[in-house]
């Protein structure tokens, strides 16, 4: 891709989706347990869990300290549902509702990602997420197309704080008007334009009303092809 170097790319919405939310995937685990939850009072119990937990970006450093607080989450959502809330059957959702049992990668993404790694870019993720999010980069097979992943929770830094595009450049050794940035929020492509990075915006529903002042991509391979 001429005039590039290298590009970092945000991961969630923009290489893989989470197929179901987290009110879908608890529902399906209780039905499937012999529970029947009123879909409102789960859509109900499960705001009230985020809200509480700050989830998905909850303040943890570890995968234990992620995984403490996942139990707690759903511990939470059993009793505004009036539901059990002994360990072994929190432990249960817990397990079955993880958010890694739903990932879905999208079909653009390997193709893009193999045309960048031929033309011999390098090439890095930073992601807002916890810091079970890097087992989600390794399942869907992606880790070896990548020189670097960066995880807001593992270096306490988030978009779209200028710090954290800067540590990307800083671990592929670039320059920011030679590496391109593609994220799925306006915000934090703004935030890379900030810095001087090429930031694209990808917007995959052509339902969604495109946003005036940021260039825009419908695929990955749209650019890896450009």
């Amino acid at each position: 891709m001429p005039g590039f170097k290298g590009g970092l790319l945000d991961a969630g919405g923009t290489l893989f989706r989470v197929k179901a939310s987290r009110a879908e995937r608890i529902g399906r685990f209780l039905r499937e347990a012999g529970f029947d939850p009123d879909p409102e009072a789960l859509e109900r119990a499960t705001v009230e869990a985020d809200l509480k937990f700050s989830w998905p970006e909850p303040d943890v450093r570890s995968r234990d300290e992620e995984r403490e607080v996942w139990l707690a989450y759903c511990r939470q959502v059993l009793a505004a549902l009036r539901l059990p809330t002994g360990p072994g059957l929190v432990r249960r959702l817990a397990e079955a509702a993880d958010y890694l049992n739903y990932l879905e990668i999208f079909p653009d993404t390997v193709p893009a990602l193999e045309s960048w790694r031929r033309q011999g870019l390098k090439l890095g993720i930073i992601s807002n997420a916890t810091p079970s999010f890097r087992e989600a980069i390794d399942r869907v097979g992606l880790t070896p197309y990548f020189d670097t992943v960066i995880i807001s929770a593992e270096v306490g830094l988030a978009k779209p704080d200028p710090a954290i595009f800067r540590l990307g450049l800083a671990r592929l050794n670039l320059e920011a008007g030679e590496t391109f940035f593609i994220d799925d929020l306006s915000k934090n492509v703004q935030a890379a334009r900030d810095v001087g990075l090429h930031g694209l915006l990808i917007v995959r529903s052509a339902e969604v009303d495109l946003p005036e002042g940021l260039p825009v991509v419908r695929r990955l391979t749209d650019l890896a092809a450009g």
